[in-house]
């Protein structure tokens, strides 16, 4: 039987992003592999006409496997329709499979077979999005044709400007929404191939040794595992490097934007991963090769506002992330805030929660309005949504500690908070509006790593810039 293997070189350009045709070839082969021992297992003949590379026949053998169907493979493949694109002699022909019975088990609805204009409509994006890929980023066109061969459209999420989607059962398919535009199709299809690449590198590679420890993302809003936390880190690597190289071209604000935004969210989740998570000794290679591609990037220079913004954005990320999904001791924080003690050290409890949780902020659409140079975005409905970041009893805290009832309404707090302005988020705080301004106090006080403990003692009936002032000493 033939032994899969990478050199050192090879192992280290794949956990930098950037793994050689020959990489993507060993990486193909191995799921080849993995198909043929999956159609022993359930005593499958793989006859000629079979398509061993086929992600849709791993996909429905795994889910065999694991009795999760018990429907037999098609007898044949239904008749599918191929997006394919050229630019500068460079192509790429993937399947657009909206009709083969299997496209379901990619984990997101797939959406009715295609009319001719919808198939149109994505021919056109992606004959778009090739041409922007091959102009400005020929290396991850290469990558993306190397990889990618199967398209299943999906239903779209009303809470989403578009969703997509890989199996580790599938390598080189993506389910994906309708695209809004060819840009977001680049950028969606670069992310879910760094998906497949590190699933098919997981299958030769053991990488973790707690897969299932659970912890902060920054590109959900529930708890992770490891394994998700690297997927997340490894696929914002390529959007990273896509708006770092779009920023450079155009010089647009919103690419200059996403740029610093998940250059710093990837190096710092990189740091986070090789310092707290055990790592098997390939994992650390492929994390510590991860880290040292993004790291060069924190050193470039952008705008100073944008970089501002995007911190915030980042800050703000977090913060929610906390209080959705962490829980203090508040009698231990009650008793030491009351006698006037020092913060006491406390541990907060992850509250377990397996549902899917896409990233959701009204701060974040504020500064995609300003970078476009939008009118505000009007937040009022989200700050009364029971739904919305804090919880019942973290609203029930007290407003401004008798600071100058001066008719301030939340758009003080949060232009301040935008311009960098912390001392008039503090001074201009009242407690009315939490979602926003509690938010806002937190990351302008620098205590996001404590946001939960904050928000216990608010809900107590705590001043919130006194407590904040308490923690920070």
């Amino acid at each position: 039987m033939r032994r899969h293997a990478l050199t050192d070189s090879d192992f280290t350009a794949l956990g930098a992003g950037r793994p050689s045709p020959h990489v993507i070839d060993e990486l193909r082969r191995g799921q080849r592999g993995r198909n043929l021992l999956l159609l022993r297992a359930l005593a499958v003949e793989a006859y000629p006409e079979i398509d061993l590379a086929d992600p849709l026949l791993g996909a429905w053998a795994a889910a065999r496997l694991r009795n999760r169907i018990t429907w037999p493979a098609p007898a044949e493949r239904p008749a599918v329709r191929f997006l394919t694109a050229e630019h500068d002699k460079i192509i790429i022909s993937v399947r657009l499979d909206d009709r083969d019975e299997r496209r379901g088990l990619l984990g997101l609805t797939p959406s009715p077979p295609l009319t001719d204009a919808e198939a149109d409509h994505w021919q056109r994006c992606l004959s778009d999005a090739w041409r922007l890929l091959v102009t400005r980023h020929r290396p991850a066109a290469h990558r993306l044709a190397d990889v990618l061969t199967c398209i299943v459209p999906v239903e779209s999420d009303a809470g989403a400007a578009g969703i997509s989607a890989t199996s580790a059962d599938a390598f080189g398919a993506v389910a994906m929404s309708r695209p809004a535009d060819p840009t977001g199709l680049a950028v969606a299809l670069l992310h879910e191939a760094q998906h497949s690449l590190l699933n098919a590198t997981a299958y030769l590679f053991d990488l973790h040794e707690e897969p299932r420890a659970r912890g902060y993302s920054p590109w959900r809003d529930d708890p992770r595992p490891t394994s998700g936390i690297l997927h997340g880190a490894y696929a914002y690597l390529a959007v990273t490097r896509f708006w770092r190289t779009e920023s450079r071209a155009g010089g647009d604000p919103l690419a200059t934007f996403e740029f610093c935004r998940w250059r710093e969210a990837v190096a710092t989740t990189a740091e986070r991963l090789l310092a707290t998570v055990r790592l098997t000794a390939a994992g650390r290679r492929f994390t510590g090769a991860l880290l040292d591609e993004v790291r060069p990037w924190l050193a470039e220079p952008a705008d100073p506002r944008i970089t501002r913004l995007a911190r915030v954005a980042n800050d703000d990320h977090y913060v929610r992330w906390r209080l959705r999904n962490m829980r203090p001791d508040v009698d231990a924080l009650l008793t030491a805030y009351r006698r006037g003690d020092p913060p006491p050290p406390v541990t907060s409890r992850l509250v377990t929660d397996d549902r899917r949780a896409l990233s959701h902020s009204p701060r974040l659409r504020e500064i995609h309005a300003l970078l476009r140079r939008d009118a505000p975005v009007d937040n009022s409905a989200e700050l009364s949504d029971p739904s919305a970041t804090l919880t019942p009893a973290q609203r029930g805290g007290g407003g401004g500690g008798g600071r100058d009832p001066r008719k301030i309404d939340n758009r003080t707090v949060e232009t301040a908070l935008l311009a960098g302005d912390n001392g008039t988020v503090r001074h201009a705080y009242t407690g009315k509006d939490l979602d926003l301004e509690l938010t806002a106090l937190i990351i302008a006080g620098g205590v996001g790593a404590r946001a939960e403990e904050v928000a216990a003692l608010v809900a107590a009936g705590s001043d919130a810039v006194a407590v904040v002032d308490w923690i920070v000493g």
